[in-house]
């Protein structure tokens, strides 16, 4: 069983003791003060997983010495880096875990404890599209999702943001002579995505 197999049998094994305790004021502290419904899932997820490595209840993670609960934060980003998981993967559970005690009011030397951390590394590589592989899909995909990927290609928005674009957007930075990456500030998003190779391409009427 790979560690990301063994992360999530973990939570499994976990969620029903933690959702036991999700009346608490320290779940609700650290659930309800979070704005996102994803970020919620992610982090939920993430403290069931912490729960599990050490069969302990969060009112008994609140109770220990601070100098235990730093060392157990230690010895637990250690044993995820000897796993080799990715480091995205792993600051998501520090943040986790650090916002349950920063919001049941534990004070943990956080700064020491992300040194433990590492270099960030990633343990697969992107790579933009080559343009034969967009032809390849086009050629098979229908008018509809002729039109989505062309504006995924050429523009590089991300896929969330895509619902809310509209044709008067796209006429506008037409009639503009927008480049791609013009066209993509009209978007108003924070969640954008920029394909280096597409960014300076001017739109052209699909």
């Amino acid at each position: 069983m790979n560690a990301r197999k063994a992360a999530a049998a973990a939570t499994a094994t976990t969620i029903s003791k933690l959702e036991g305790h999700e009346d608490t004021r320290p779940y609700q502290n650290f659930i309800q003060s979070l704005k996102s419904d994803y970020t919620k899932h992610e982090y939920k997820k993430a403290l069931s997983r912490y729960l599990a490595h050490y069969n302990i209840t969060p009112e008994k993670m609140l109770s220990l010495p601070i100098e235990e609960v730093e060392n157990k934060l230690v010895d637990y980003l250690l044993f995820m880096k000897n796993q080799d998981l990715s480091t995205s993967f792993i600051n998501l559970n520090f943040c986790s875990l650090k916002h349950f005690y920063f919001m049941n009011n534990v004070r943990i030397n956080k700064e020491k404890i992300g040194k433990f951390l590492g270099e960030s590394k990633k343990k697969y590589v992107d790579r933009g599209y080559f343009d034969t592989e967009i032809k390849n899909i086009l050629d098979i995909a229908d008018l509809r999702f002729k039109v989505v990927i062309s504006v995924l290609a050429s523009t590089g928005i991300r896929i969330g943001p895509l619902p809310s674009v509209r044709l008067s957007q796209y006429r506008n930075s037409l009639r503009k002579k927008f480049t791609s990456s013009q066209f993509i500030k009209t978007l108003k998003t924070n969640t954008l995505h920029f394909a280096p190779q597409n960014a300076q391409t001017t739109l052209t009427p699909i």
